[in-house]
């Protein structure tokens, strides 16, 4: 049974596994911007580093060969370019008056295998835009006198005396 991915409902048409631009169920010109990069940064597996993270000198030798040929053949689906290292960049956007969209939030995750699946993007892009929409919040308080804003609206929160 496929894993249900996650949805934001401000959102509805995004499909958070797969880049793609997506409008704001309610506010004008504000969208999501779900991207897949490349890492240049990200080195490629290898058998030094997965016996090093892995702890393969307490393994007993049997589970280091399994643990050595999964590693091999991992590094070799790499080289043949199957799957890559990317980053899950998620941007809110934001176009007043029609003009050319501003950036109010972002936030990435790198050195993420291409090839790790839907729910598991889907849920690396909810984190992240979780984030960004922390950037939009505190974006709304510096330009409303440090008080948050409502995230539906341009009204901002001042507190009653």
């Amino acid at each position: 049974m496929d894993t249900p991915l996650p949805t934001l409902p401000d959102y509805p048409t995004a499909n958070l596994a797969k880049p793609g631009r997506y409008p704001h169920r309610i506010l004008a010109g504000r969208e999501l911007v779900i991207a897949h990069e490349g890492d240049p940064e990200a080195e490629p597996p290898s058998l030094e580093v997965a016996a090093n993270n892995e702890g393969w000198a307490d393994w007993p030798a049997g589970e280091i060969e399994c643990a050595r040929l999964s590693t091999l053949e991992r590094l070799a689906a790499w080289q043949r370019g199957d799957w890559s290292y990317i980053g899950v960049c998620v941007t809110i956007t934001q176009a007043w008056g029609g003009k050319i969209p501003r950036e109010i939030g972002s936030s990435c995750v790198w050195s993420v295998e291409s090839d790790a699946g839907a729910p598991y993007l889907a849920t690396l892009a909810l984190e992240e835009f979780h984030e960004a929409q922390a950037d939009v919040i505190a974006l709304g308080a510096a330009l409303n006198g440090g008080y948050p804003t409502d995230r539906r609206s341009s009204k901002a929160h001042k507190p009653t005396a």
